[in-house]
C-alpha cells in the first residue's frame, strides 16, 4: 500500500525534476544568459515537500542513523547563528541550508520505496551529467589557459567547483555503462562521455579535480576484480599520457605543480605558487579560528570577515576568500562539535553504502543484484572522489552531501525490499 500511495508517487515524479534541475544546473544558466528566473525548484520542490509530509517520507527519511547525524548538525548551526560575527547573515546560511540543501537528501531518502525508482532517479543523474558535458563543451572559455565557463555566476562558473561537479556526476554515467540490460549504443555513447568529461576535468586545470581522479583510479583498482587489474595497471598510464598529450600547455604545467617542486613554465609557476601560498595561508587561518572558536565557530559564512579582522589586528590585508576546504569550513564557521557531526553523517553513509554492497554480493548473483551491486559501487565512488574534491573547496554547505545520505537511504530501502520479496516466493509443490 505504501508504495501506491498517491501523493507518494506524486513526490516522488516532482523530485525527480527537481533533481534534474538541480544537477544540471540548467536553471542557473538561464538565469545567467537569458536573466529569466524560471522558479523551476520552487515549482517542484515545494508539492514535493508537501507530499514528503503527508505519505509519511520524513519518517522514512530519518529510518537511518545519518540523517540525525545531519539533524545534530542543523541543531549545531542554528544554536551557533546569534553568536556570530554577523547573526543576521548567519541566520540566513543556516535558514537555506536547512530549506533547500537538506531537504534534498530528505526528499530522496522519503520519497524512494523500489528498486525500480531508484533506477529512474539514477537515470536522471545520468542525463543531468550529460548536460553538465555539454555545457562544458559549448559554454567552455580560457582563463590563462585553463577552462572556465562562460557564465556569470552560479554554482559551476568557478573552474574548480566545475571540476569538482563533474567528478560526482560521471560515475552516474558509468552505471550506465555497465548495465548490460541497455543497448550497446547506449554505454557506448555513455563511456565517450565520461571520457570527454575527463578531459574536460582536466581541462580546468583543477588540481583538487585532479587528486579526485586519482582517488578514483585507487578506489576503483581496489575495488574490481583481480583479473582486470592488470588491464588497468596498463591502460590507465596509456590514456593518462594521451590526455595530458591533449592539453594545453599552461594546464599540463598546472597539473604537473602536483608532482613536480618546479615546474615547466614560469609563468605558471608564478600562477600555482601564488596559489598554493593563499590556500596554505587559508588553511592556517581556518585551523587557527577553529581553535579559537571551537565550540560555535565564527558564524556559518563568515570565515572572510573573521579573516580579514584577524589580518587587520596583525598589521596586514586579509585574503577575503573561503578557506577551500570544506572540512575546516565547517569547523571554522560552525564549530568543533558541528565537524564532528558533519563527518559522523559522512562516515556513516559510506558505512551505509560499503554494507548495501557486502549484502548484495551475498544474494544469488541475479540480474537484478548484479544491477544493484554495479549502481552502488558507482555511488561508493562517486562519494569518494567528491570527497576528495572539497578537500580543495568551499563547498560544505551544499546539497550534494545530504543527497549522498538520501540515495543511501533510499537504495538500501529499495534493495531489502527487493530481496524480502524474492524471499517470501515459495516455489509451488509438485503434485501426481
Amino acid at each position: 500500500m505504501e508504495g501506491n500511495d498517491a501523493f507518494r508517487v506524486l513526490g516522488f515524479k516532482l523530485t525527480l525534476v527537481f533533481l534534474f534541475f538541480r544537477l544540471s544546473l540548467i536553471h542557473e544558466l538561464i538565469a545567467a544568459k537569458l536573466g529569466i528566473n524560471t522558479y523551476v525548484l520552487y515549482i517542484t520542490g515545494v508539492p514535493a515537500i508537501g507530499a514528503l509530509l503527508f505519505a509519511g517520507g520524513l519518517r522514512r527519511s530519518f529510518s537511518a542513523r545519518a540523517m540525525w547525524f545531519w539533524a545534530a548538525f542543523c541543531a549545531c548551526i542554528a544554536v551557533g547563528a546569534p553568536f556570530s560575527l554577523w547573526p543576521g547573515a548567519s541566520v540566513l546560511e543556516v535558514l537555506g541550508f536547512m530549506r533547500t540543501e537538506l531537504m534534498t537528501g530528505l526528499l530522496i531518502a522519503g520519497m524512494v520505496l523500489t528498486w525500480g525508482e531508484v533506477t529512474s532517479l539514477m537515470n536522471v543523474f545520468a542525463m543531468a551529467a550529460l548536460v553538465n558535458i555539454a555545457i562544458g563543451k559549448l559554454l567552455s572559455g580560457d582563463a590563462g589557459g585553463r577552462l572556465q565557463l562562460d557564465v556569470q555566476g552560479g554554482v559551476i562558473s568557478n573552474s574548480n567547483d566545475y571540476a569538482a561537479h563533474l567528478t560526482l556526476m560521471i560515475p552516474f554515467l558509468l552505471i550506465v555503462v555497465f548495465t548490460k540490460r541497455r543497448a550497446f549504443l547506449v554505454r557506448a555513447g555513455a563511456l565517450l562521455f565520461c571520457f570527454y568529461a575527463l578531459y574536460l576535468i582536466l581541462s580546468t586545470g583543477s588540481r583538487g579535480g585532479s587528486l579526485a581522479l586519482i582517488a578514483g583510479v585507487l578506489y576503483g583498482i581496489a575495488r574490481m576484480p583481480a583479473r582486470y587489474r592488470i588491464i588497468a595497471a596498463v591502460a590507465l598510464p596509456i590514456g593518462a599520457g594521451a590526455v595530458f598529450a591533449a592539453l594545453p600547455s599552461e594546464t599540463a604545467d598546472r597539473l604537473a605543480s602536483l608532482f613536480k617542486s618546479e615546474p615547466t613554465a614560469a609563468a605558471q609557476t608564478d600562477e600555482a605558487a601564488a596559489s598554493a601560498e593563499n590556500r596554505s595561508q587559508l588553511l592556517k587561518r581556518s585551523i587557527e579560528l577553529t581553535f579559537q572558536h571551537p565550540v560555535l565557530g565564527v558564524g556559518m559564512g563568515q570565515f572572510q570577515i573573521a579573516d580579514g579582522a584577524a589580518a587587520r589586528a596583525e598589521g596586514h590585508h586579509g585574503l577575503w576568500h573561503e578557506t577551500h576546504n570544506a572540512y575546516t569550513q565547517v569547523s571554522s564557521e560552525t564549530g568543533i562539535p558541528a565537524l564532528l557531526f558533519y563527518l559522523a553523517a559522512l562516515v556513516s553513509t559510506f558505512i551505509m553504502l560499503n554494507r548495501l554492497l557486502r549484502n548484495a554480493r551475498r544474494q544469488q548473483p541475479t540480474p537484478e543484484n548484479q544491477t544493484i551491486i554495479i549502481a552502488t559501487l558507482c555511488v561508493l565512488l562517486s562519494l569518494t572522489m567528491f570527497s576528495v574534491a572539497i578537500t580543495f573547496l568551499s563547498l560544505a554547505y551544499r546539497f550534494y552531501l545530504p543527497a549522498f545520505t538520501g540515495l543511501a537511504i533510499a537504495m538500501t530501502r529499495a534493495a531489502n525490499r527487493q530481496w524480502n520479496a524474492a524471499a517470501a516466493v515459495v516455489p509451488a509443490r509438485s503434485f501426481r
